[in-house]
């Protein structure tokens, strides 16, 4: 069994990880839709 102190340590790397991937997410898929022209700032 792992101890509680190891448990908690990795606990902290996996909330960070959830974090990195919607923070990057969200900076790259808006940038990519509208290079892709799947949505357009300017309404025709």
């Amino acid at each position: 069994m792992i101890p509680l102190k190891l448990q908690l340590s990795y606990y902290i790397y996996l909330i960070w990880a959830q974090k990195y991937l919607t923070t990057l997410y969200n900076v790259t898929m808006p940038s990519l839709c509208l290079l892709k022209g799947i949505f357009s700032c300017f309404h025709k």
